[in-house]
């Protein structure tokens, strides 16, 4: 299916299900998503879980966004501001974190996991005292990106904005990039 926001902007979403994978706006996605603005308070899942999108599988995000100022958490694994995990297209979106986006592995500004996935023209601003948090691979824009293609996109980690790994990897634009 398709889903076209128009340009529209979602507030105050809170979802709070630490039990429970695929959490999101979307929890698993298929389609496509396209212009839709969203803010988030704190979303909660035990994994894939993302501020827009949970699972994003063979599905296309376009010209959407996510402000994060609370917390994106992943009890286990694959947090992301924008998806948890995605093998799908990410084009000319973004996500601005001043809260925190946390998953024991693979956390990511935009994607915490991406694989076989497409991200272009997209990017994340970590903020203020906003951070990307993982025990294993954090990522300013991707957490682990494995067979991914990532062009023409960007992360911004502002003065206090922290991306950190305590036990694996941390990159300012991607923790772990396989192949």
């Amino acid at each position: 299916g398709n889903f076209n926001g128009q340009g529209y902007t979602i507030s105050g979403l809170y979802i709070s299900k630490a039990g429970v994978d695929y959490v999101g706006l979307f929890g698993y996605v298929t389609g496509n998503i396209s212009n839709l603005n969203l803010n988030v308070q704190d979303i909660t899942g035990a994994n894939y879980v993302g501020g827009l999108v949970g699972r994003s599988y063979l599905g296309t995000i376009t010209n959407s966004s996510v402000t994060i100022s609370g917390n994106v958490t992943a009890i286990n694994n694959n947090a992301g501001g924008l998806i948890g995990y995605s093998s799908g297209t990410i084009t000319n979106s973004s996500a601005t974190i001043s809260g925190n986006v946390t998953a024991s592995s693979e956390a990511g500004g935009l994607v915490g996991y991406n694989t076989y996935g497409v991200i272009s023209g997209s990017s994340a601003t970590v903020s203020g005292s906003g951070s990307v948090t993982a025990i294993n691979d954090a990522g300013g824009l991707v957490g682990f990106s494995d067979y991914g293609v990532i062009s023409g996109s960007s992360a911004t980690i502002q003065s206090g904005g922290r991306v950190t790994a305590s036990n694996r990897i941390a990159g300012g634009l991607v923790g772990y990039q396989n192949y």
